[in-house]
């Protein structure tokens, strides 16, 4: 049995979510069979919210996701961030939590529409 390594390439989608301090890039992963693998957000400093509350929201995003998607969005959305809100108040997102929840719905979306389009095509040609 060959196991993968982190350094082999995985389908993703990736997401532009706008905050207070600027664009936040949110990559979902996931596997061939479309089911979620991880959250990866970059590590660029232009944010002013500290790194380790990003790399906290991706790997809580990562382990809460693969067991129930629905809580995880429903937790991380609508917090905010005070260090978000003082800088620009038409973002889309009120804080990085709220960005990775926005992005996931996206994504949950695209994959409902996708799987639907799959199993209807399926159903179509069987009959």
């Amino acid at each position: 049995m060959i196991q993968k390594t982190e350094w082999e390439v995985t389908p993703g989608a990736t997401y532009k979510v706008k905050v207070g301090c600027g664009n936040l890039y949110v990559t979902i992963c996931y596997d061939d069979k479309r089911r979620f693998r991880r959250i990866f957000i970059p590590r660029n400093s232009k944010f002013y919210c500290p790194l380790t509350t990003r790399d906290a929201i991706a790997k809580m995003g990562t382990f809460q996701g693969k067991r129930s998607m629905r809580q995880l969005i429903k937790d991380l959305r609508g917090n905010k961030a005070h260090y978000c809100e003082k800088y620009n108040v038409t973002a889309e997102a009120t804080s990085c939590f709220d960005a990775v929840s926005r992005a996931l719905g996206k994504w949950l979306k695209v994959k409902r529409k996708r799987s639907y389009t799959t199993k209807h095509r399926e159903s179509a040609t069987v009959g």
